[in-house]
């Protein structure tokens, strides 16, 4: 499941700017947060295309899923199956079928998880060793994650009414790209001066 979820630290992908930082001694808080904070934005930015392409979440409130074969038969068609299990596992929690609530509860669980999986993995660093240490960073670490709650809700909720799912909208700005003008202008610039010497 975890290289194959999103909604995992262990995606064989997604999740590795931050596992990379979190390995690397000689990383700083700062750079470790933004490496969070970027890996972060990646998931939500791919969760709605997730949720296009899977049936729509509003199919675990159908009444008629009554039985657990039918239930496993439905959650075996999404690709992040375990954010379907998130789903069953909220309208048992909160005993309504309203998509609000059961998105509530389903993103906080998400993030509660990812959170405990870097708790996990910082535990198992040398450098993170100390207990004080580790939880600050954690701690740090689920207060940048929970900047995205509104918008993993949004996404999840959209599929449990079987709306629309917009896209995720960026909060970190990318590094300005130069253009290929100011690309020329430099390298130009830059080019020591060659041509005649004087007689």
């Amino acid at each position: 499941m975890a290289e194959n979820e999103y909604i995992d630290l262990g995606h064989h992908t997604q999740w590795r700017r931050l596992r990379r930082a979190l390995k690397d001694p000689t990383c700083g808080p700062d750079d470790l947060l933004a490496a969070a904070e970027g890996d972060m934005e990646g998931m939500c930015r791919k969760i709605p295309g997730v949720l296009r392409k899977s049936p729509p979440l509003m199919l675990l409130l159908e009444p008629a899923l009554n039985s657990h074969a039918q239930a496993q038969a439905v959650l075996a068609a999404f690709t992040e199956r375990s954010l379907a299990t998130y789903v069953r596992d909220a309208l048992k929690l909160t005993r309504s079928a309203a998509p609000g609530e059961v998105a509530a509860v389903v993103t906080r669980r998400i993030l509660e998880r990812l959170v405990d999986q870097f708790a996990l993995r910082a535990s198992k660093q040398e450098h993170y060793r100390d207990q004080a240490t580790r939880d600050a960073l954690v701690a740090r670490v689920a207060e940048r994650f929970a900047v995205y709650e509104g918008d993993l809700r949004a996404s999840i909720e959209a599929s449990l009414r079987g709306s629309a799912i917009k896209a995720f909208k960026p909060r970190t700005s990318p590094k300005p790209r130069m253009s290929a003008k100011q690309l020329l202008g430099f390298s130009v610039a830059a080019k020591p001066p060659g041509g005649r010497h004087a007689s």
